[in-house]
């Protein structure tokens, strides 16, 4: 199968889950890196994102366009990208970096208001189950923000 048609197939899939699934598809990331071999075959992917999951991602309305831009090039294996790919990733980069930021103060905010609600006085069972479970929950949200740390230093490559 040739690029173009595995990217046609891409834009076929409606939901998020089968998108996500087809974007890790191998052949098409080493056919990406063989046509585009300046760009990060990922980032270039992510753009079908911000097109087809526009409501869901608060891509701002540059993103968007810029995104579209993107894909719409693609998928007709336009070869000058450059100047749209290095916009649209200064722009998706900012676009990361706050929806992490986002995602972590919602969770800290979340581990507090758990935080919260223990009981401080342990009467029978039932508060102790009730603050153990309390605390997984902390600590699985505490992972989850340690996760977005790593995530938020890495920023996407070329």
């Amino acid at each position: 199968m040739d690029l173009q048609n595995l990217l046609e197939n891409l834009e076929t899939f409606e939901n998020f889950e089968d998108v996500s699934y087809e974007m890790k598809n191998k052949l098409l990331l080493s056919k990406l890196t063989q046509e585009y071999s300046e760009c990060n075959p990922k980032l270039l992917l992510s753009s079908i994102f911000i097109v087809k999951f526009h409501d869901i991602t608060n891509a701002s309305k540059e993103l968007q366009r810029l995104a579209n831009t993107l894909w719409s090039k693609l998928k007709t294996l336009h070869t000058n990208i450059e100047d749209d790919y290095n916009d649209y990733v200064q722009l998706f980069v900012k676009w990361r970096t706050e929806d992490i930021n986002s995602m972590k103060s919602e969770i800290n905010e979340s581990i507090l208001n758990l935080s919260a609600i223990k009981e401080s006085e342990v009467r029978d069972e039932a508060d102790v189950q009730w603050n153990d479970s309390i605390d997984r929950s902390v600590q699985l949200m505490k992972l989850k923000v340690e996760e977005l740390e790593v995530y938020g230093k890495s920023p996407p490559s070329k």
